[in-house]
């Protein structure tokens, strides 16, 4: 199958990529089409996989006050909504939100790159999951501020090869976007209000 097929739109702040962005996910949700979207933000940079924790989150029904054992069983609850064996996916992904291992799931026994490998792999399989094959828009926005793992969890999106996502992502620089993969890049000037 063909790779991932990626979109960037890259442009200085503020003048409009994330609406183009935006629209090409509204316009996947219209149609009937699901949408994950993972949102660099300028507070988390070096939180090591913030825009994922947040969507994991966010779908999970978890917040801010979801105390660590109620976090777990929803975090189980989605993991087998989405068809994932929660017993094997569980130790790999609480982590991420933060959930420790006393709070009922048994320690991964790898470590190291290794882990982290397997880490980003239950990610990407997650997401894959949430989506069912079915064609969708992986949003990933203002990626100047997305974390190295985080990065490295599009990266692997966009080699899935299944033929059926599209990955569209928005930056402030050519560069950052161009390094993940062969993605195909348009460079905006500041868009006007009717465009």
């Amino acid at each position: 199958g063909l790779a991932t097929p990626g979109v960037g739109f890259v442009g200085e702040a503020g003048m409009g990529k994330s609406r183009l962005a935006t629209l090409a996910a509204d316009l996947a949700e219209q149609s009937g089409n699901p949408v994950l979207a993972l949102i660099g933000s300028p507070f988390h940079t070096d939180a090591g996989l913030y825009p994922v924790r947040a969507l994991v989150e966010q779908r999970c029904g978890i917040e801010r006050l979801t105390d660590q054992a109620e976090r777990l069983s929803l975090l189980h609850d989605e993991l087998q909504a989405n068809g994932l064996a929660p017993d094997s996916a569980i130790p790999l992904l609480a982590p991420v939100l933060g959930i420790g291992a006393q709070h009922g799931y048994q320690r991964v026994r790898a470590e190291g790159t290794k882990l982290y490998g397997r880490i980003v792999e239950a990610i990407v399989g997650y997401l894959l999951a949430c989506v069912d094959g079915g064609p969708a828009v992986v949003l990933a926005e203002d990626l100047q501020w997305f974390d190295p793992s985080t990065l490295d969890v599009v990266r692997s999106l966009l080699g899935a090869k299944t033929g059926r996502l599209l990955v569209v992502l928005t930056g402030r620089d050519v560069g950052s976007l161009r390094n993940l993969a062969p993605v195909e890049v348009f460079d905006l000037p500041p868009l006007s209000e009717a465009e």
